[in-house]
């Protein structure tokens, strides 16, 4: 691992002082030597509302995705407002990282993901079930696009990738989940 991925890692790990100073105080400690400042790194902004279980099949397909919001921070652990950075998106199998040989089962809702003023909100859809693949979970792995990159500017490719954390993707509830257990349908009492 990095030194700046670790010393964020250990930052985000370090509780608040109880003090009345600003996060970013001067006490704040240095990053590492050895870390350069131009150094980003992308991360999760809000992990717990991702879903370990998906259902493709459920609703309309235009409102049934997952959707999982995306920050980038300076090697100092601050969002990074002043730079746009496409965003590549690929699917990994999640115990071992692996890529998804067909990744053409990765739908991307909108069409071009960039972060914008430090955040970006990426919506996808995975078009077959983990019974397909070994019921294996997925994980996104979100990075720069370093093809996209290259054309704008302000970007360079200096930004760690993200990965999110296991989704299985199933197609419908059982009926047994839904609350009958039986499989007989509810007789509303009179």
């Amino acid at each position: 691992m990095d030194p700046a991925r670790e010393y964020l890692l250990d930052t985000r790990r370090s509780k608040r002082p109880k003090t009345n100073e600003p996060f970013n105080s001067p006490r704040e400690p240095p990053p590492p030597s050895n870390c350069s400042s131009s150094h980003f790194t992308l991360c999760l902004s809000s992990p717990n509302l991702w879903v370990e279980e998906w259902f493709k099949d459920e609703g309309r397909k235009q409102d049934n995705d997952l959707t999982l919001g995306v920050q980038l921070l300076d090697a100092r652990g601050h969002l990074a407002t002043e730079r746009t950075v496409p965003l590549a998106v690929t699917l990994h199998y999640a115990a071992t990282r692996e890529l998804v040989a067909r990744q053409e089962i990765l739908k991307l809702v909108d069409a071009k993901c960039m972060i914008r003023s430090g955040y970006a909100e990426v919506r996808v859809r995975i078009d077959e079930v983990s019974r397909c693949h070994m019921n294996q979970a997925f994980m996104l792995r979100v990075g720069p696009d370093t093809a996209a990159s290259a054309s704008l500017e302000s970007s360079k490719i200096d930004v760690a990738p993200v990965f999110s954390p296991p989704v299985t993707v199933r197609s419908k509830r059982s009926r047994r989940k839904q609350g009958h257990s039986d499989g007989a349908a509810a007789v509303p009492s009179a």
